[in-house]
């Protein structure tokens, strides 16, 4: 269902300007449709044409549109002084660490009065997993920070990405999914959920060649691995309201749902697009879920029963997405 027309970014038969590009951006995704048939169209500098005479391009909003949307971030951006924080408690770096996940600063240098570099990249290590272990999506699936000792200190700085900082990644894929979500809503809750799942099934392939390209911020290649698809499902649900939550294997990341029946719904894509199996794992149980993941070999579903209960196998969406 998800041949989706819209005005975005991606144009097919016909090449736009620059100018209309950041008009579809800063304007939203109905003014590129404007723009794509004005009454007069440039065709070069001194001849124009009527509208009339001018195909309209189709728009299709996909993941190559979200590097127009990384560019314009990126141009707005104005990159933050190096920052000094002082530690002087472990309750100060587990807040440091809850902070650079919410502000996503590019570098920041920590210093203490009272603790060693050993001993300050010991803590942050401890704080960040425990931020993992809340299942946080923010460390897995759009940020990655790396931590060197400099002498006393630590310098903590975003490696997330080549070409754009974490911070710029976030506003980005804020933009995106606020567009793209309208498109996906059906009638009903169930009928919204198989078009999020739809849309990333049929628009990506897995990747997991380097910890940078799994992530979220590399959506515009049409490739990720499981925690920036489960940090995007994650985006996209909730915007749709549908609330989301990630969750954590041994190795792996996948979302399960909370419906308005108070009942639990497993959503998987990497795992189907793996497998090449289309809606293979939505809504199934965890069981069923361990079962249809464990030939793929390279990361196991399998998690700690001490974070998560058993989700329960969900018919109707199950029997939907057949």
């Amino acid at each position: 269902m998800l041949s989706l027309l819209m005005a975005s970014a991606v144009v097919t038969n016909m090449e736009v300007d620059s100018n209309n590009a950041q008009k579809f951006i800063t304007q939203g995704i109905h003014h590129a449709m404007i723009a794509a048939t004005e009454k007069k169209t440039q065709q070069d500098d001194s001849i124009l044409t009527d509208v009339e005479e001018v195909k309209v391009p189709e728009y299709t909003m996909n993941p190559q549109a979200f590097k127009l949307y990384l560019d314009k971030e990126l141009e707005a951006f104005k990159p933050n002084e190096r920052e000094e924080v002082y530690i002087d408690t472990e309750q100060d770096m587990s807040a440091f660490v809850q902070r650079i996940y919410q502000d996503l600063p590019q570098e920041v240098i920590v210093k203490s009065k009272h603790f060693t570099s050993e001993q300050l990249k010991s803590m942050y290590d401890a704080s960040e997993s425990r931020l993992v272990a809340d299942i946080n999506p923010n460390t897995k699936g759009l940020a990655n920070y790396s931590v060197k000792q400099i002498g006393k200190n630590l310098r903590v700085s975003d490696i997330s990405n080549d070409y754009y900082s974490a911070y710029v990644i976030k506003k980005a894929s804020d933009a995106f999914v606020k567009d793209l979500v309208p498109t996906l809503k059906g009638e009903n809750e169930l009928e919204t959920i198989n078009n999020v799942y739809d849309w990333m099934y049929n628009n990506f392939k897995y990747t997991a060649n380097s910890y940078k390209n799994m992530l979220v911020g590399n959506m515009y290649t049409g490739k990720l691995a499981c925690n920036g698809f489960s940090f995007l499902a994650d985006a996209l649900l909730e915007e749709a309201g549908i609330k989301s939550a990630i969750r954590s294997g041994t190795s792996h990341f996948w979302n399960v749902l909370t419906l308005e029946d108070g009942r639990e719904a497993t959503f998987d894509v990497t795992t189907d697009i793996v497998l090449d199996h289309y809606k293979k794992t939505l809504g199934t149980s965890t069981k069923e879920h361990i079962a249809a993941a464990s030939g793929i070999g390279f990361y196991s579903t399998e998690f700690t029963t001490g974070y998560y209960h058993e989700v329960q196998s969900y018919e109707k969406l199950k029997v939907q997405g057949e």
